[in-house]
């Protein structure tokens, strides 16, 4: 005579089904997201296109009262407080280049492509507010030349 299987065993396979669902989510959640790593990038990516529109801001401030651009990288970062100057993983400082005049050159290296995986990687209104487009930026070294604000 064969023994049906009981509440108890029934409710015991159902748990570790249950589990296993479990598992296979966070994994696929893993998987989907990137995990850590991959956050960690995002965040130095989205603190570099802030970084690069602060220093921007100043750099456009510093050429409405002065009527120049600063002449190099250490003038153009002293007039900064606390305000981030450097890439927030290698430490290292943005770059920052004249190229004429009215025109000069801000660069950073970023993790991943803007478009990888979002289409809307920053969300923000940044672009169409300042004119900017430092979050349309891709993986590796990039450099932004922008025209100083009231130059012809």
């Amino acid at each position: 005579m064969t023994e049906k299987p009981g509440p108890g065993r029934m409710l015991g396979a159902l748990g570790w089904v249950v589990t296993g669902c479990v598992i296979a989510a966070a994994v696929a959640g893993l998987v989907i997201s990137g995990g850590p790593g991959r956050a960690r990038q995002e965040h130095a990516d989205e603190q570099r296109v802030s970084d690069l529109g602060q220093i921007e801001t100043r750099i456009q401030a510093f050429y409405a009262n002065r009527h120049r651009l600063p002449v190099d990288g250490k003038e153009a970062f002293s007039m900064f407080g606390p305000e981030r100057t450097t890439d927030p993983e290698t430490k290292r400082p943005y770059e920052y280049r004249v190229v004429d005049k009215t025109h000069f050159e801000l660069c950073a290296t970023f993790d991943l492509d803007y478009k990888a995986d979002r289409s809307d990687y920053y969300g923000g209104d940044w672009d169409a507010e300042y004119g900017s487009d430092f979050s349309l930026h891709k993986a590796g070294h990039q450099c932004f030349t922008l025209p100083a604000k009231g130059a012809n």
